[in-house]
C-alpha cells in the first residue's frame, strides 16, 4: 500500500516491532524530498531503484534532489 503525501511523494513502508523495517518512496514530479530520517540519528543509505546509484546520509534529515518517475529504497547503515 502507498499513501501519498506533499511534494507529489507515494511513500511505502513497514513496521516490525515499532520500528521501520523497510521505506520506498516514489517520486511523481521529481521535486526535493525532505524526510526525517525513521532511523533516528543512524546512517542511511539511499538507492534509485533500476540504478546503481547510491548515497549514505546523516543527520536528523534526509533531503534528495529526486528526478520524476523514479523509486527510492531506504536502508539503515549498522
Amino acid at each position: 500500500h502507498q499513501i501519498r503525501v506533499e511534494g507529489a511523494f507515494l511513500v511505502s513502508a513497514e513496521l516490525k516491532n515499532g520500528e521501520v523495517i523497510d521505506l520506498s518512496i516514489f517520486s511523481e514530479k521529481g521535486r526535493e524530498l525532505n524526510l526525517l530520517n525513521p532511523w533516528k540519528n543512524r546512517k542511511v543509505k539511499v538507492k534509485e531503484v533500476g540504478s546503481r546509484g547510491e548515497k549514505t546520509y546523516e543527520g536528523e534529515r534526509i533531503k534528495i534532489s529526486t528526478q520524476p518517475g523514479v523509486s527510492y529504497r531506504f536502508f539503515p547503515l549498522l
